[in-house]
């Protein structure tokens, strides 16, 4: 700002807009805030355009149409500019040209960048389209004016375009300073677009230009090495970190030039023996440096890549000793747990111990992969303090319920190359978790053991109707979702009994919420215990006031199957009406219907709507031959076993799974024993153990064939 006022007091002829733009090399400075400086370059451009313009102005010829230097002042700079940007000009047009810039100098008053763009942009269109005077000051004026305005409003590809035809321009006077700026300007938007290399190219030139500009481009080589380092190319990251030292032999960032040096071969610029060479110069040197901890263990992996693990591992555990609070301790605190088989030394333990039991929500996440071997290594070396921690941290910090679901799926996914031992020992522990998180709802039946870990704020997205302010962690819940997906029933169904039905009066009970209800009546079915879930299905429609089909449906087929008929009709009823307009909705409901008809011995009424099922296109293929086979069974139950076998028989074509048919052999084989036929009904029975011999049904098969065998019937 200092130089900026330097410039106003000195005479107009001394501060054109060449010297002026000495404010563009600031802009690109790395220690001076880039939008405030683009400002004031906005301002010394638009001011020296504004003198030029008016200068011009008094030289037009007498008649011209010049617009005064101010606009109105009920007009806006903005209102203004789009009103000279509508008006037809033929090319050339320099008095319009004029007005162009001067309304340009008011929309940067206004801070109105964009607009002073496109006037700059119509304005420079019109100096080169007039061959008839030299308009070469313009130019440059005007497109030094494109690039400032580009630069701030970070349009890069324009910033480049326009500062390299800047460069191609003559020379003139003493517009030196100017072209430092735009040099330095065209090389940090190279580097921000990615062209790390061209980038390098310019700033090596810059370098040459001055003594500071030299000073300069060595800072701005550090720019370029970074970029260049995470942009994947260590090769021009190591040829910007070399600039700087050219530049600056006693600088005062030698030691990040020579860092990023090092960094550059570790990413590939190298061989491994010369990376390791390089960092340990690099700590020898510099030992207070901030970044030393971050270049030990970058070593250590150098090390692990050169087959020294032993030493790698020695060198991140002095890490953690000498660096204790340092982000690359945390960072080696992880790599270690990673790649080192439990039991971990005392150091590494112990600092795991303090860090799980100081988790808190806002603490930063643990990754699943990390949990996934705490628990493993926990489990496997029997360190129940360290299992107990790593639950309890899972539980308090995931509030959504994605980090434990993924902890599970990534413990009971195959281990490397499909070791069956590595996969079982794993699996073991994703069981052990999830009993773990299971038992935590037994703990909420007594308001014990959840407090701490509890959602304060329904986090899951669970319905909240009448729930208290403190529900289940969400971690509960991605275990009982996990025993579902995983087919293990059983855990949770062990569970249900220690729990009772949700009550709209009960906290406890509400606690859970209407997913893990769900799914512990759904356990219930899962397990041939659907008697024992009838009351968790009604407890839930009345609790949680769900009206979704499925749940619907649960709740009316355990409630035709072991309900009253009473409740079994209200419940049916408020399914259909939930299926109505759904065909295949209609079609479970039609089912249920059917079987409610068969407890009320309606068995013709039955067999009609089973038979529409078995007809019916929308009907799905595993509805198809349990319909089938019903109807087969209210012939059975009229004692009709002729029509009965025709009907079983009819099973077997289509059902694909075995489940439907084998059990219509098996009730086949019953009919023709009531009609005093063993050997057919022996033919039923062996069909089934030949065809289905895992299936449940084949043991009662195999009962009745031993029973028949021994008649004298067939011993004629």
């Amino acid at each position: 700002m200092k130089q900026t006022a330097r410039i106003y007091r000195q005479p107009l002829s001394s501060r054109r807009v060449a010297l002026c733009l000495t404010a563009l090399c600031l802009t690109v400075n790395p220690f001076v805030t880039s939008v405030v400086t683009c400002g004031v370059a906005i301002i010394v451009w638009s001011s020296a355009l504004g003198h030029r313009v008016s200068a011009m102005q008094a030289a037009s010829p007498q008649g011209s149409t010049v617009a005064p230097e101010t606009a109105p002042i009920n007009e806006t700079a903005a209102t203004h500019a789009a009103g000279l940007l509508a008006q037809p000009r033929p090319a050339g047009d320099i008095p319009h040209a004029n007005l162009l810039v001067q309304t340009a100098r008011m929309a940067g008053r206004d801070g109105d960048i964009e607009t002073a763009l496109r006037l700059l942009n119509a304005a420079l269109d019109h100096y080169l389209a007039d061959s008839s005077a030299d308009h070469h000051q313009s130019i440059f004026t005007v497109r030094t004016g494109i690039v400032s305005a580009a630069w701030q409003l970070k349009d890069y590809p324009l910033v480049v375009a326009q500062s390299e035809l800047l460069l191609k321009m003559p020379a003139l006077g003493d517009d030196s300073n100017a072209r430092i700026g735009v040099m330095q300007m065209l090389a940090k938007s190279l580097s921000l677009l990615g062209r790390h290399s061209e980038s390098l190219t310019m700033t090596r030139q810059l370098a040459g230009a001055s003594d500071v500009a030299r000073s300069l481009a060595a800072e701005h080589s550090l720019v370029i090495g970074a970029a260049a380092l995470r942009g994947g190319q260590p090769q021009v990251a190591a040829e910007a970190y070399q600039l700087y030292l050219k530049e600056m032999p006693g600088g005062s960032r030698i030691a990040d030039a020579e860092l990023g040096i090092a960094w550059a071969a570790v990413s590939g610029g190298q061989s491994p023996q010369q990376a390791d060479r390089l960092l340990s110069g690099f700590i020898s040197s510099h030992p207070k440096h901030r970044d030393v901890p971050h270049a030990i263990v970058a070593r250590a992996g150098v090390l692990d890549r050169l087959g020294q693990s032993d030493t790698a591992t020695q060198l991140r555990l002095a890490v953690l000793d000498d660096y204790p609070d340092s982000v690359a301790a945390t960072q080696t605190l992880d790599d270690l747990v990673l790649a080192m088989a439990a039991p971990w030394p005392a150091s590494v333990r112990s600092r795991w111990q303090g860090r799980l039991d100081a988790v808190t929500r806002k603490s930063p996440q643990i990754s699943a992969a990390i949990y996934e071997s705490l628990l493993a290594g926990s489990l496997a070396s029997s360190d129940d303090p360290l299992w107990r921690s790593a639950v309890a941290a899972l539980v308090k910090s995931d509030l959504d319920g994605k980090l434990t679901s993924e902890v599970l799926d990534r413990l009971a996914a195959p281990a490397s190359g499909d070791r069956a031992e590595a996969t079982g020992n794993r699996l073991h522990v994703a069981e052990h978790l999830a009993i773990d998180l299971l038992g935590r709802l037994i703990d909420s039946a007594t308001a014990t053991g959840v407090s701490e870990e509890a959602d304060a704020a329904d986090a899951t997205g669970r319905l909240a109707q009448s729930v208290p302010a403190q529900s289940l962690p969400a971690a509960c819940e991605s275990a009982c979702r996990w025993v579902g997906s995983s087919g293990r029933w059983t855990m949770l169904a062990m569970v249900a009994t220690d729990l009772a039905v949700p009550d709209r009066s009960d906290d406890l009970t509400m606690r859970r919420g209407v997913a893990i209800d769900r799914m512990v009546a759904e356990s219930l079915m899962q397990t041939q215990r659907a008697s024992e879930a009838l009351p968790w299905w009604l407890a839930i429609l009345d609790a949680w006031q769900c009206d979704d089909f499925p749940t619907l449906i649960r709740a009316a087929e355990t409630a035709v199957a072991f309900g009253s008929i009473d409740v079994a009709s209200g419940r049916l009823e408020a399914a259909k009406a939930a299926a109505a307009g759904d065909e295949f909705k209609v079609s479970l409901t039609r089912m249920l219907e059917a079987e409610l008809a068969i407890r009320r011995a309606r068995l013709d009424e039955a067999r009609d709507l089973l038979a529409v099922i078995v007809r019916a296109t929308e009907t799905t293929a595993e509805l198809r031959p349990r319909a089938q086979w019903l109807i087969g069974e209210t012939y059975f139950l009229q004692q009709k076993y002729a029509e009965a076998i025709d009907a079983y028989r009819r099973v077997d074509t289509l059902d694909a799974t075995g489940q439907w048919a084998a059990l219509a052999l098996l009730q086949a084989g019953k009919s023709f024993e009531k009609l005093a036929r063993p050997r057919e009904a022996a033919t039923c029975y062996t069909a089934l153990l030949t065809r289905f011999a895992d299936l449940p049904h084949a043991n009662h098969a195999r009962t009745r064939l031993a029973q028949i065998s021994g008649e004298p019937v067939l011993r004629r």
